[in-house]
Parts: C-alpha cells; sequence; structure tokens
C-alpha cells in the first residue's frame, strides 16, 4: 500500500465554514478578514444559500485557492447549510464566521496555539467586540472562562460565541453534526450535548 505524501500534505489544519444568504452588505469585509490572518493553513468553505442580491458575484470575484464555494440548490436554512460545511471540511479544527462577521488578524493564531497544547479541549470560543454598520465598536461580548462558570451558564443560554469557536472536528463529526430541528440555536444544542457527554469547553 502506497500513500501520497502530497495528499497529506495538502489537507488544510483548520476548515473555516460561513453559510450566508444574502450578504452583500457585509461578506466582503468578512472575507477579507478571513483572507488576512496570520495563521494561512485554512480551507474556507463558504455555502451560500441561494441568495438573490450580489453574494454569488462578490465571492467569485476571490481567486484564493483557499476558498471553496458551495451553492445549495435550493434555500435550505442556516443549520443544515453548516452540516453541508461540515460534509465538506478536511481540516483537523473547524472555525465558523458568518457573512457579518469579522476576524482580528491573529484570530485563527491563537486559537490553533491554545488548542494544540490543551489537547483534553474540545471547543476553544472567544470574547468579542459588538460593531455598528461602519465598524465601529459599540460593545463588548464577555463569555465565562472557569469549566464551572461555563457549566452553570448552559443552563441560561449559550456559554460560546459560535463565531468565535474553533472545534475539533473528529468531536464535532462523532458527536454532531448540527441538529436541523434547530434552525437558530443548533450550536446551543451542540454545547449541551458536548457538555453531557463531559468534554472540555475553554474559552
Amino acid at each position: 500500500m502506497s500513500v501520497d505524501l502530497n495528499m497529506i500534505m495538502s489537507i488544510p489544519q483548520i476548515s473555516v465554514i460561513m453559510a450566508v444568504y444574502n450578504g452583500e452588505d457585509y461578506i466582503k469585509l468578512a472575507i477579507d478578514s478571513v483572507l488576512s490572518q496570520s495563521f494561512t493553513d485554512y480551507e474556507f468553505i463558504i455555502v451560500d444559500d441561494c441568495s438573490t442580491d450580489s453574494t454569488e458575484k462578490i465571492i467569485l470575484s476571490y481567486k484564493d485557492t483557499r476558498i471553496k464555494y458551495l451553492r445549495n440548490k435550493v434555500n435550505v436554512g442556516q443549520t443544515p447549510s453548516l452540516n453541508i460545511g461540515l460534509q465538506s471540511a478536511q481540516g483537523e479544527y473547524i472555525a465558523r464566521i458568518d457573512a457579518d462577521d469579522i476576524y482580528l488578524p491573529g484570530k485563527l493564531q491563537k486559537q490553533f496555539n491554545f488548542m494544540e497544547k490543551n489537547s483534553n479541549v474540545a471547543v476553544c470560543g472567544t470574547n468579542g467586540l459588538k460593531i455598528d454598520e461602519n465598524g465601529k465598536v459599540i460593545g463588548t461580548f464577555k463569555v465565562p472562562q472557569k469549566p464551572k462558570e461555563i457549566l452553570f451558564n448552559i443552563y441560561y443560554g449559550s456559554p460560546l460565541i459560535h463565531v468565535s469557536v474553533l472545534m475539533r472536528r473528529s468531536v464535532i463529526i462523532e458527536n454532531g453534526p448540527y441538529d436541523e430541528n434547530f434552525p437558530y440555536c443548533a450550536d446551543f444544542a451542540l454545547w449541551s450535548n458536548l457538555l453531557k457527554k463531559q468534554y472540555q469547553i475553554a474559552n
């Protein structure tokens, strides 16, 4: 049996997944923030859920080979679109971003370093900044950091900002995918399931 080393080397360490529907207003900023990351060993899977605006045109204007564009044949909603992205993902880790989000430059590198040093952690999230339509910071999103605080917070809401997470793909595939019975809070259902099974979550 032979192994193609070129195939092994071409597998990215991170798969960034975006599901988008009519995101023309902000998607360019979101894509640019991913492509300008200091960490570069990733694939960027964008699942277009049948957008009717210029979203497709904007995505196709990029020639970066890390972008993997998938367009649904029919509009299925965000959760099924995320699962389509998961099925296509090859990376050891899964990252999330939406069309109206922006990554800070060192985000992926910092989280990748943390996950590599903490093999017991299944999902790592972060705090976040709230910005207006002009990119001005107007607030912050704070998340619990201590394990007991994360476990306590799950009873009142999501202890993670979904679009901030870096997840071990093997764990998500084994315990997922996203439950399509939850069109808007499938991430919360996933975190609840992981914590119930005593997986470690960190922020």
